[in-house]
């Protein structure tokens, strides 16, 4: 159903965006990950830490949804008071520097 407690905590990583993944790794084609977030749940946020941990190691950069002026109604929105602790876990990502990650390697 749609119960935001129930996420599996590999859905994203595994399910969503594992087939992508593995398709660009297989065809030698760089890969983006745009636009994905999450509901304010603790399940939630494990399963974006699992996907941003397997999108670093495979040094493939994610943008995340939705944040700035005029999105205090959007349910993801990393503005919201209720996503606190999802800003929290994705800070230390946005620190780092895709160079960083060996991305720019030829």
């Amino acid at each position: 159903a749609n119960n935001n407690d129930l996420i599996s905590p590999t859905v994203l990583r595994d399910e969503i965006v594992g087939p992508f993944l593995t398709y660009a790794k297989t065809n030698k084609m760089a890969a983006f990950i745009g636009e994905t977030g999450i509901p304010p749940t603790a399940a939630g946020r494990t399963a974006l830490k699992n996907l941003l941990d397997k999108a670093k190691a495979e040094k493939v950069p994610v943008t995340l949804w939705v944040t700035g002026p005029g999105t205090d109604g959007e349910k993801m929105s990393l503005e919201a008071s209720n996503q606190a602790e999802t800003v929290a876990l994705v800070t230390p990502y946005f620190a780092e520097r895709i160079a960083l990650w060996g991305y720019a390697q030829a």
